[in-house]
């Protein structure tokens, strides 16, 4: 008893490990331990006398025997945790990793503190610009970020880490463990969680072979802003709203007014969404919240607190556009129609004249170039969306010919432009463009490929061939992707495109070659569906879009 009593007092836990009730190991006197530096965390000492228990001095069990126990118990928990996850690394591609866990330890896959300084720098001045809703203040370190915002640290480290693919799939592995164990599992809610799905999806394609969960993430955004309670202003709370009863409802009346870092990231939950309703799958979510962002949108331009805020500000009108089109064009009502009714036909050319009008304003802006191209391609997919509609046969048996015929050559028209631009774009802006640029391109092949087949009196379809031959676009895009891909690797350090971009070449080169039926060939009856669907199921979806498609070739 009395040598128990005498010998050197063990150091405690942290507070951090203590609170946890987790083991706690550090590299040397002075450090911090493992654990904090992997999850961020502050690392202090306990207070002295924290754990005092007189009964500890009287144990009966030695030193000895508790190591051999702790022993023991670390050994259970390795084969546990053995038979449950397997690392990434080691499973074949073609079986992607269960969600359900990491499958990497982070403290191997993180960069260090220099590299991860010139990655913030890569995002913050060539990323960052092209998706200006989320914002990191220039005084702020990748130490600093590391330390108070974890997951969004890592999710930037994941988007800019272009020198190694392989390491970009592991942090978005990473990414997409720890997002669903903090607001699934722990029920946490934060800005910084808010802005890292933002990031997550802002760059879908780089963890498109990790399987699709673009819409997962975005309805886990919006349900975030509802709990944040950032999806209204704070004094619009409604006295007679689900959850206005009682002293909580009081309390969110008065609550502070949102600041235009939360302002960007409720834009952005509206962006995406919004683009993935008109380019790739129908949902509901933009539409909740839209009749905050223009107030938004006045109060970014009044402030005029970040350089990039004109740019987000028009992104967001051109998408507010896109919304009204499909209140006005593509309603549930649409599905009813047997034919094109006049007021519809009203409706279209109104709707065209309110875009034209958009157009000097876009124009006048002075942004940076990149900034310049994408805005016009966001343009130019907007008229696509507005226009498409002639491609459903249903609406135009045999009245408004005319009208059906001008809608295909405005179609047309707005995609050659929008090819235009893409191959416009230096290699450096396509090595770092958002996902949902490429989905709106990928959006714009799939209607030119639709314009080669519609079948309308007045339509000529070698017409298409003449303006923009459908195969030789194809083919000129896989070109411009290798092309960037040979100069991305040629840079010191070396950047490449995800994976993904290697069997989307592939697979542009084989639609160049056989993905067209020539005119006057014999055509196959195709059913006709709805112009927001855009007969997503037929052979050019299976070889091309599902690539963009929330990666479901996967």
């Amino acid at each position: 008893m009395s040598a128990r009593i005498a010998r050197k007092r063990e150091t405690k836990a942290c507070t951090v490990c203590a609170k946890a009730k987790v083991k706690c190991e550090t590299a040397g006197p002075g450090d911090r331990c493992k654990r904090c530096q992997r999850l961020g965390k502050v690392c202090g000492d306990q207070t002295p006398g924290a754990h005092s228990n007189k009964r500890s001095l009287e144990s009966q069990y030695s030193k000895a025997d508790l190591l051999r126990l702790e022993s023991k118990l670390d050994s259970v928990s390795q084969v546990l945790a053995a038979s449950s996850q397997t690392p990434y690394i080691t499973r074949p591609s073609s079986s992607p990793p269960p969600n359900s866990s990491p499958g990497v330890d982070p403290e191997n896959v993180l960069p260090n503190s220099h590299e991860a300084s010139s990655l913030l720098s890569l995002f913050c001045t060539e990323m960052a610009p092209l998706f200006p809703f989320v914002s990191i203040p220039r005084n702020v370190t990748s130490d600093q970020l590391r330390t108070e915002k974890p997951i969004l640290f890592t999710s930037i480290m994941m988007v800019a880490s272009q020198n190694n693919v392989h390491r970009q799939s592991n942090l978005a592995q990473v990414v997409r463990y720890e997002l669903s164990q903090a607001v699934l599992v722990r029920g946490e809610k934060s800005l910084a969680l808010l802005q890292s799905i933002l990031i997550y999806l802002a760059w879908n394609h780089v963890h498109l072979q990790l399987g699709a969960q673009l819409l997962n993430l975005l309805h886990l955004a919006v349900s975030m802003l509802t709990e944040l309670g950032l999806n209204k202003e704070s004094h619009a709370w409604s006295n007679t709203g689900a959850g206005a009863v009682g002293d909580l409802g009081r309390h969110r009346m008065v609550e502070a007014t949102r600041t235009l870092e939360e302002r960007r990231a409720v834009l952005g939950v509206f962006w995406l969404s919004s683009i993935t309703k008109t380019c790739l799958k129908d949902m509901d979510s933009a539409a909740k919240f839209a009749r905050y962002m223009e107030k938004f949108c006045q109060m970014l331009e009044v402030a005029q607190d970040q350089p990039s805020d004109a740019y987000l500000v028009q992104l967001v009108r051109l998408q507010q556009k896109a919304d009204t089109i499909g209140e006005v064009i593509y309603d549930e009502e649409l599905e009813y129609l047997s034919s094109m009714n006049a007021p519809l036909a009203i409706g279209i050319q109104s709707l065209e004249k309110e875009i034209f009008g958009m157009e000097p304003t876009l124009r006048a802006l002075p942004l940076e170039l990149a900034q310049t191209s994408l805005l016009q391609i966001s343009y130019q997919s907007l008229n696509l969306y507005l226009h498409k509609i002639a491609l459903d046969d249903r609406l135009f048996p045999t009245t408004y010919t005319m009208l059906r015929t001008n809608l295909l050559a405005s179609s047309l028209s707005a995609i050659e432009s929008l090819v235009s631009l893409f191959f416009s774009i230096s290699p450096q802006t396509i090595l770092t463009m958002p996902y949902p640029t490429w989905a709106q391109i990928g959006h714009a092949m799939l209607v030119l490929h639709r314009l080669s087949e519609v079948q309308h009196g007045t339509w000529d379809r070698a017409y298409v061939s003449s303006v923009l031959d459908p195969r030789e676009t194809f083919r000129r895009v896989a070109r411009r992707l290798e092309e960037v891909m040979t100069l991305g690797m040629a840079e010191s350090p070396p950047r490449h495109l995800p994976e993904i971009f290697t069997m989307l070449v592939a697979r542009l080169k084989e639609l160049g070659e056989i993905g067209m039926r020539e005119p006057g060939a014999e055509d196959v009856d195709v059913e006709g569906a709805s112009a927001s669907a855009i007969f997503e199921d037929d052979t050019m979806s299976n070889f091309f879009f599902d690539f963009l498609d929330l990666g479901q070739a996967y």
